[in-house]
């Protein structure tokens, strides 16, 4: 049995992960603000670092002309459109960073592509969490939403793109075999499944009931979460086998990337609630992540990067 404090903390958790990761629950969204932020601006970089076609291309990025996050400049004598991140598109920066910072700790595939960032102290970019009033190292477990109380109103819009049957190629990963976060995060249905399985572990059919997804796509989305490793089984039933569903430590880690996400969508994202801010178990102050450099313990922020050379 979890504890009270355990219990507060995925309860919230679960209302809201869904919610908040569906602004960005798509690959390509997420594949082309990693190209943004390493200096892509043009429609010609976007395709040669991403096998994407243009009608898939074009809608992507009307999505985050629509969520203000970018901005279309004419280029003089040019026929081609220019792209430019807003403030909006900036702030989301902490978001893939920590995101980043999960591809380092869960997927140690050789070769598995992660974006060369140094920050401005000099230093390869690493980063950890840390709350902004206590100022120690934030963990998943030490973040506490208000029970039923999302941070992000959950909506069925029509931003959710429709799933192609493939899974697109990343040039810039071997085999066109996409990081793990980008497996996971750019999977809205995965992310359904992982929200639903943050209150307890759960039987199969409670996963669907409380998804609303049809059974054959909680098969395949377990069967994809087990192979990605952030969900595991065991079994309660003998004939017929019956098994009970629950997450990994790597799974619950996503908590803390989600975290910068929810405080992104608070500033820019019309409707948000503030009251129902998170609470930091530690220092029991309302919740603000911040992400600062492994080297020089700055603040890490778009500003504050380059890509390496």
């Amino acid at each position: 049995m979890r504890d009270t404090q355990q219990t507060e903390h995925v309860t919230g958790a679960s209302t809201s992960l869904t919610a908040m990761l569906n602004i960005i629950a798509d690959r390509w969204v997420l594949l082309l603000l990693r190209e943004l932020y390493m200096g892509a601006n043009s429609w010609s970089q976007f395709v040669d670092a991403l096998d994407i076609s243009p009608a898939i291309l074009n809608k992507r990025l009307k999505f985050l002309i629509d969520m203000q996050c970018l901005i279309k400049i004419s280029v003089p004598g040019k026929r081609e459109t220019n792209y430019q991140l807003t403030q909006a598109g900036k702030e989301l920066f902490p978001f893939m960073a920590a995101a980043r910072e999960w591809q380092l700790r869960w997927d140690k595939r050789t070769g598995a592509y992660v974006s060369p960032f140094v920050h401005s102290c000099g230093a390869p970019l690493r980063a950890y969490s840390a709350c902004a009033h206590c100022h120690s190292v934030l963990k998943a477990s030490d973040i506490a939403f208000p029970p039923n109380a999302p941070a992000i109103p959950k909506s069925e819009d029509s931003r959710h793109f429709r799933l192609s049957a493939n899974s697109g190629a990343d040039r810039r990963s071997p085999n066109a075999a996409p990081a793990k976060i980008i497996q996971v995060l750019g999977d809205r249905r995965a992310t359904q499944i992982i929200s639903c399985l943050s209150d307890a572990p759960l039987k199969f059919d409670e996963i669907a009931k409380a998804s609303g997804l049809h059974p054959a796509i909680v098969t395949e989305r377990l069967r994809k979460l087990q192979i990605l490793g952030l969900c595991q089984q065991r079994l309660y039933q003998e004939r017929p086998d019956r098994f009970l569903y629950s997450l990994t430590s790597s799974a619950q880690d996503l908590f803390e990337v989600a975290t910068y996400l929810r405080q992104w969508a608070e500033r820019w994202l019309p409707d948000i609630n503030n009251a129902n801010t998170g609470k930091h178990l530690v220092c029991s102050h309302a919740l603000y992540a911040e992400l600062r450099c492994q080297n020089c313990k700055d603040i890490v922020s778009y500003d504050a990067i380059r890509p390496a050379q």
